[in-house]
């Protein structure tokens, strides 16, 4: 917000340096940075440097696409993700019943159907999207293969 960031070309520079963040300790650099020069970041600013952490994450896990709907959260992969398909069963195993998979060949997709689970309370979902994409880079092949 102008609030935080007065100038429009440094506002500007820090949204295409947060948008190409590729690690966490960029991430940790930026926000370091950040404090540094404009002091403790509002709720919009921790916001978008949420959305560039996920975005992150979501990469390493072939991720190309995540969407809430008003009763499910998808994620959708990258049509030739190099995954272990034999690891999916367990995925949903893991989530059930809130997980499901379907093996469109264009738009392959993870459905979580969080209204399912009286638990997850709004102020949960980021956690919770975090937290699934981090479990669905298990089922990458190149992931599997540093570990």
């Amino acid at each position: 917000p102008s609030t935080y960031v007065y100038n429009e070309y440094q506002k500007l520079e820090l949204y295409k340096r947060i948008s190409s963040i590729e690690s966490k300790d960029e991430m940790e650099d930026m926000t370091d940075e950040l404090i540094d020069r404009f002091g403790e970041p509002s709720r919009s600013v921790q916001n978008l440097l949420f959305i560039a952490m996920l975005r992150m994450e979501a990469h390493k896990a072939f991720v190309t696409d995540i969407v809430q709907r008003p009763e499910e959260i998808v994620f959708t992969l990258f049509e030739r993700a190099a995954i272990d398909a034999s690891g999916i069963p367990a995925v949903i195993e893991k989530n059930k019943p809130y997980v499901t998979f379907t093996a469109d060949a264009k738009h392959p997709a993870f459905h979580y159907f969080y209204k399912k689970n009286s638990r997850i309370k709004p102020k949960d979902l980021p956690d919770l999207v975090m937290t699934f994409v981090k479990e669905l880079q298990g089922l990458a092949l190149n992931q599997k293969s540093e570990n």
